[in-house]
């Protein structure tokens, strides 16, 4: 910061005070604020003192004039603050109305596509449940079939173990009674 700057910032300050309006800070300044107030100078210090004093010492400015009175008015009466902006609350309005408006029609569209879902459930579900059982039954049916197909193979099992015991036996009466021959004929064959 040069000197050249820091007089005009305290007189432009001075002035703002003075005419009520608002000071803002120059942008030579805009740095050295955001500096931190850690590192201020001297300068930037007394600067913010007198930044605070001026508002008291623009209303004690009468009594240089000798306007009692008037001094002692500023200091009692409190400052006009400027009348608050209107603020055009129109094109958040209708924004809102807009926005209400498409929430109403989504809320609809869900309401007409939950309906067509519900009697789809509605005709899926019993008819699920009708294939479910004719399945059951249907397995049921299979496993009663397959134990009769087992009971019968177990018989049949049985029969041919019978027959196939006969069939040894046979045999081997067969065999002895052709071993019994032939030793019956051997003395007959020699």
């Amino acid at each position: 910061m040069n000197g050249a700057e820091e007089p005009g910032v305290i007189e432009a300050a001075g002035a703002a005070h003075r005419t009520g309006a608002p000071s803002q800070p120059s942008n030579s300044l805009a740095p050295a604020a955001r500096a931190g107030r850690e590192r201020a100078s001297g300068f930037q210090r007394a600067r913010s003192v007198l930044n605070s004093a001026l508002p008291l010492v623009e209303r004690l400015l009468p009594l240089l004039d000798g306007n009692f009175a008037s001094a002692a008015l500023n200091l009692v009466a409190p400052r006009a603050n400027p009348p608050a902006a209107q603020i055009d609350l129109g094109p958040i309005q209708r924004s809102l109305t807009e926005v209400q408006a498409r929430q109403q029609k989504l809320s609809a569209q869900i309401a007409a596509q939950s309906l067509p879902l519900d009697q789809l459930r509605n005709q899926l579900v019993p008819e699920l449940l009708k294939q479910v059982d004719e399945l059951k039954s249907s397995s049921e049916l299979t496993a009663r079939n397959q134990e009769k197909m087992q009971s019968a193979l177990d018989k049949i099992h049985r029969k041919f173990n019978r027959l196939a015991v006969a069939a040894v036996l046979l045999l081997a009466a067969i065999l002895l009674a052709n071993l019994a021959w032939l030793i019956a004929m051997r003395p007959a064959i020699h």
